[in-house]
């Protein structure tokens, strides 16, 4: 059962507890038979029942903690990472509505939001956002052109962190774009094929910043905006790192 499940059956029972235990009784005529400790049950479930109902509307349209499973962020996020989720970021959207109902900004290039999987929707993934809606995307040699533009790249440099001596032995971070850096390998794994495409209306195309080991929008395409959860704001690294 997830979480916003769990939050609205525990409303729904501590609030059916304040019930019984003070306004039924009352309602019969049998408050004379309250049994003894409905008072604390009364005061406990008065106190629950409003806390669970804020922290499912906190998590259904404000915030959400997500656990970074895989090694796709890599350099910028380890698996293992913890990062608060705006979900409110792009406007408010009701559970199950494709079109936010106020708010309207969309993410920006380079945003790393959380999102489902087009067709798997219980499955969610963090990536970064490299074209937006009606923009022309070209892969090639594992560099990004937007509407024919590259977003430009520095010197490549050994990368030294997490898996180098492993999965990510000869892997060099990069800068792209002049904002955020991404690791390439330099003979791939599995070389992709270069890709030309025109990012669909409401559409989002998403990457993984460890290019060579990263399921993304290269794979299942692109994303449709109903299935942004939101952008991620904070990263909470555990004391391990």
């Amino acid at each position: 059962m997830a979480l916003p499940e769990i939050l609205l059956w525990a409303f729904a029972i501590s609030s059916a507890a304040w019930l019984l235990s003070y306004k039924l009784p009352y309602s019969v005529g049998l408050a004379k038979y309250r049994v003894a400790g409905s008072g604390l049950l009364m005061s406990v479930s008065a106190l629950l029942a409003p806390l669970f109902l804020l922290l499912w509307l906190l998590h259904t349209f404000v915030l959400e903690l997500y656990r970074i499973p895989s090694s796709s962020m890599l350099p910028n996020y380890l698996p293992g990472d913890f990062v608060l989720v705006a979900k409110s970021s792009y406007g408010l959207r009701l559970p199950g509505m494709r079109r936010t109902i106020f708010g309207s900004v969309g993410p920006m290039h380079g945003d790393v939001v959380v999102v489902r999987h087009p067709e798997q929707s219980e499955v969610r993934y963090i990536k970064r956002v490299v074209a937006t809606s009606g923009e022309e995307l070209t892969y090639r040699n594992k560099r990004l052109y937007i509407n024919g533009v590259e977003l430009g790249y520095g010197i490549p440099e050994a990368y030294t962190g997490l898996g180098r001596s492993s999965m990510l032995y000869g892997a060099m971070s990069v800068q792209e774009a002049n904002d955020y850096t991404i690791l390439l390998m330099p003979v791939a794994v599995a070389e992709p094929q270069g890709l030309d495409l025109l990012v669909p209306d409401r559409h989002l195309f998403v990457m993984g910043d460890n290019r060579d080991y990263s399921q993304d929008s290269r794979d299942w395409g692109a994303v449709h905006e109903s299935l942004l959860i939101g952008r991620v704001v904070l990263v909470i690294r555990p004391a391990s790192f």
